[in-house]
């Protein structure tokens, strides 16, 4: 591993564990400043809104002033706003602090991933991207043991001026880090760079199979838990098991970056869809409870592999493209916003009006959907004629 690969990769650990860090503290923050129900929903979506909002200009201004400003900068505004929300004391405080976060995530996603595609030659790029996306999910996993049981134990305030320390900490460690930003030959206007990233058959596959991710990722993440509660499954019982699927698709995901660089992206991302089609078709069946718990675990790491692929696609295709990679990983990381919002929402709606299984029959369509159009994609690339 890289030196600028571990930092990346501390900078989206910390990232998602901030992110998850507040779920665990809601209910205290609600009673100690009279939230309402909604106040309280908008504490949690704004750190998304604001990463849907700012990731394509953030990547795009990385690509033109340099990438290691900009993360360096992301990392100040995320200790200042981490700090906010440690001595917050009312909700428009703690609001505009998650604002911030949101903004300063959306440089982890799109120019910290952009540096590290930049320095890193194409044959390895999907084994250092997969590390750093790996690591997210360790985050995940953290974030809501350091709002619970730490913030429990040394109070919220110590808690989280510690987290904004170690932000300060990875702006200092990003300051000494080797700085890149996309050739000067490289489009830099942001509408023809946006038109020509729509036509590059890579990116276009990166948006399908991380949009693909996004659904069904954010579906099952509300559906699966309902019925395994409704079944007698404790909240301990879903924690533990969503806790090994992540750690599961942490070692997929890096198993599968590293196989991307010797055998192909696009091959791969189209077994992924076949293979993660095939999973959801197996809750169409009569499952019991057990049976059921053990599909939660094993489809975690079957679709993350399209994280694995989906990441590295988009920096090729940038490359192809003539494109930055900040730009690029800015349109993937909303594409993947847009999926995690709409996901859930329709899924759970079908689900309401229909039931479960015709939700997963669509998640099932869907899966194979993408996987024909990944297919057709390969075959139009096999096709093109080799410039000598």
């Amino acid at each position: 591993m890289t030196r600028l690969t571990a930092y990346v990769s501390a900078l989206v650990a910390l990232d998602l564990a901030l992110f998850s860090a507040i779920v665990p503290l809601l209910p205290q923050l609600s009673d100690r400043l009279d939230l309402t129900k909604v106040q309280s929903g908008l504490l949690l979506g704004a750190y998304s809104g604001a990463v849907l909002v700012t990731a394509v200009p953030l990547g795009h201004l990385a690509d033109r002033v340099g990438m290691r400003n900009v993360n360096v900068a992301g990392s100040l505004l995320m200790c200042a706003a981490t700090a906010a929300f440690a001595v917050g004391s009312s909700f428009d405080v703690l609001f505009a602090a998650r604002v911030a976060q949101g903004v300063a995530s959306a440089v982890a996603w799109s120019a910290g991933l952009a540096w590290l595609a930049a320095r890193t030659p194409e044959h390895r790029r999907g084994a250092g991207i997969s590390i750093a996306n790996a690591s997210a999910t360790g985050g995940m996993i953290a974030g809501p043991v350091l709002g619970g049981v730490v913030a429990g134990t040394i109070g919220t305030r110590s808690t989280f001026l510690a987290l904004a320390a170690c932000s300060l900490l990875l702006a200092v460690w990003g300051a000494f880090e080797p700085d890149a930003r996309a050739p000067a030959e490289r489009e830099s206007s942001f509408l023809p760079a946006l038109r020509a990233a729509a036509a590059e058959r890579l990116i276009a596959v990166s948006f399908i199979v991380i949009l693909l991710v996004a659904v069904i990722g954010g579906t099952l993440q509300v559906l699966m838990p309902l019925h395994l509660g409704d079944e007698g499954v404790t909240q301990s019982a879903l924690g533990l098991l969503y806790a090994g699927g992540a750690a599961l698709g942490a070692v997929t995901i890096t198993t599968t970056g590293r196989l991307g660089d010797r055998t192909g992206r696009l091959p791969l991302a189209r077994t992924a869809c076949l293979a993660t089609g095939g999973a959801v078709a197996v809750l169409l069946l009569p499952l019991g409870t057990d049976l059921f718990a053990f599909m939660l675990v094993a489809i975690i790491p079957i679709q993350s592999v399209l994280y694995g692929v989906g990441y590295p696609l988009g920096a090729d295709g940038a490359d192809r493209a003539g494109l930055g990679h900040g730009l690029v990983l800015g349109l993937i990381n909303v594409i993947w916003g847009a999926g995690a919002v709409v996901g859930p929402v329709l899924g759970a709606a079908v689900a309401t009006h229909a039931g479960d299984r015709t939700a997963y029959a669509l998640l099932v369509v869907l899966s194979f959907g993408a996987a024909a159009a990944v297919g057709h994609v390969a075959r139009g690339m096999r096709a093109e004629p080799t410039i000598p």
